[in-house]
């Protein structure tokens, strides 16, 4: 989650700013993140960050978190044919739907990034984070979880 906190603070960054990027940049971008040895590790691990500008991060920032929302949704019919309880197997089917939302608004943002629609982009980012919050906030899971009722 941290890292799509990131991936908003980038795009703001690609709309007030044009440059090349280089270790510098990176590591003032993720500094304040909660993870942000994670969120520089995905660019040191992809070897055309140095020369890609603010535009180019965006990208594959994007296209890392599709990734890994698409990773997460693979295991998710494993995890249901394993679980016999009907309530978690209704979070996880809402947790299914939360990620298949976020994706489809994650895909969407590197649609509008490559157009350099960027407000259309932070949108999207927005949604998609939000998706997933819904996932982790949703009332049933927190009622299961706490074994409290929400109102």
């Amino acid at each position: 989650m941290a890292y799509l906190h990131s991936l908003t603070i980038l795009f703001l960054a690609c709309i007030l700013i044009v440059c090349t990027a280089n270790r510098a940049l990176i590591d003032s971008i993720f500094r304040d993140s909660q993870d942000s040895n994670f969120c520089i590790s995905i660019f040191e691990n992809y070897p055309r960050s140095e020369k890609a500008d603010l535009h180019g991060l965006a990208l594959i920032a994007t296209s890392n978190t599709i990734i890994q929302i698409q990773d997460t949704v693979s295991q998710i019919p494993a995890m249901l044919s394993q679980t016999k309880d009907p309530l978690g197997k209704n979070r996880l089917m809402v947790c299914q739907s939360d990620y298949n939302k976020s994706h489809g608004k994650f895909q969407s943002t590197f649609s509008s990034t490559s157009r350099n629609a960027y407000w259309d982009a932070i949108n999207n980012v927005r949604n998609g984070t939000n998706a997933v919050i819904d996932c982790h906030h949703h009332p049933l899971i927190n009622r299961h979880l706490t074994g409290t009722q929400n109102s």
